[in-house]
């Protein structure tokens, strides 16, 4: 894979800079996610769909300790859990398939819920939401959804 080195329009700067602090990680990271979201600004304007190769780069790219799909169970402070990690390929590729029928918001939520990386979700569900709402030239922060439970969001989509 070859990513071009591009100038960083200040705005991204800003936003990568927040997220990452937003996460709770230091100026050490930010590097690290503007380089996943310059992997992926090469499929974004070559108009591709969103695919678990990319959302599997962008892991990698946004935190040096990822190096695939989590292995081990995850529990977020509100109590819920992310997907079982033998479900997540799966759940990825489920998720994938369905991008054309879910609003950007909605495949943010859920690809949060599946959880699928060890460190770096919320900076790779950022990049995932402003792809898919076409922002990811001028990014914005996604919704908040850490005080929801998942089940307020109704039945899940890979069950309909």
């Amino acid at each position: 894979m070859t990513v071009t080195k591009i100038e960083i329009p200040d705005r991204v700067r800003e936003w990568a800079t927040d997220e990452v602090y937003r996460q709770g990680d230091g100026d050490d990271m930010i590097p690290h996610f503007i380089n996943a979201w310059n992997r992926a600004r090469v499929d974004y304007h070559d108009n591709k769909p969103i695919t678990a190769e990319l959302i599997r780069d962008l892991g990698r790219l946004v935190h040096p300790a990822v190096q695939g799909y989590r292995v081990i169970p995850v529990v977020f402070y509100n109590g819920n859990s992310g997907a079982p990690s033998e479900e997540i390929p799966r759940l990825i590729h489920d998720l994938c398939e369905q991008q054309s029928v879910l609003l950007p918001e909605d495949f943010y939520y859920y690809f949060e819920q599946i959880h699928p990386f060890k460190d770096g979700n919320g900076r790779v569900g950022s990049i995932l939401y402003n792809y898919l709402r076409r922002t990811l030239e001028n990014p914005i922060n996604p919704p908040d959804y850490s005080d929801l439970q998942i089940t307020s969001r109704g039945e899940s989509w890979s069950e309909q």
